[in-house]
């Protein structure tokens, strides 16, 4: 399966630091500690680091579904597997979405101001008996519900991210053609006075219908940032930063 340009950059930078003796000997190999995406150490201490290969990547992701049995607010959150080794994260961006009340605004303009629109490309594994249409193509469902149902933005707080990667153990964050950052916690590197605090102009909750490639969708909410001046260390070139 082909790498995205996000699977390559973290592996860049996991290359870079595992050359320069910036990542313990037992790791070989970016995600190995689940939830952090490298983890890197100096002689104070260790630490995680978000790698995101460019400021409009999603920073944390969840998906949500349509219930067709329930018929004033069938979008729900999908829910979360207490034997899924991502459970921590979603229950994490769960409590994100109840706390901006996600799923009401979602309801509200993708269902009831959309004249109770059903999205068919979850037809084939939810259906209702009004709308059979097996008939059409998956793909073009997911097509159709694209057209259908527009992206929406909701503000948030930076601390949503901030919280999100820091109780993984990830205190830190690298984003490509910005550079490094700290997340103003934690501190266990001891670089803190080297780099600036992660403060994006803008932080917002983008809920959209995702198109994965080959005729596949998801329908999902991610926290997304816009606006964020560039750091003065940058791990892709001064991995001795750490």
């Amino acid at each position: 399966m082909a790498l995205n340009k996000g699977q390559i950059y973290e592996r860049s930078i996991f290359r870079e630091l595992k050359r320069s003796g910036k990542i313990p000997d037992y790791i070989n190999r970016n995600e190995q500690i689940s939830g952090q995406d490298v983890t890197v150490y100096n002689q104070f201490g260790q630490s995680g680091i978000e790698i995101k290969s460019n400021i409009g990547a999603a920073f944390g992701s969840g998906t949500l579904k349509f219930n067709h049995s329930k018929l004033n607010d069938p979008w729900v959150l999908t829910e979360t597997n207490e034997q899924d080794e991502e459970d921590t994260s979603k229950q994490i961006m769960k409590n994100v979405a109840n706390k901006y009340k996600l799923t009401d605004i979602v309801n509200k303009k993708w269902y009831r101001d959309n004249d109770n629109y059903y999205p068919f490309y979850l037809e084939e594994s939810n259906p209702s008996p009004a709308r059979p249409i097996l008939s059409i193509p998956r793909s073009k469902r997911g097509k159709q519900d694209l057209e259908a149902l527009g992206d929406i933005k909701i503000k948030c707080s930076k601390d949503d991210i901030v919280n999100y990667y820091t109780s993984k153990g990830s205190h830190y964050i690298q984003v490509g053609n910005k550079g490094l950052y700290w997340f103003g916690k934690e501190d266990p590197l001891k670089i803190s006075n080297k780099i600036p605090i992660f403060y994006p102009g803008e932080t917002f909750i983008r809920v959209r219908v995702q198109p994965k490639g080959s005729g596949t969708y998801n329908f999902s909410y991610g926290l997304y940032i816009k606006r964020l001046s560039s750091s003065n260390e940058d791990l892709s070139k001064n991995p001795y930063v750490i």
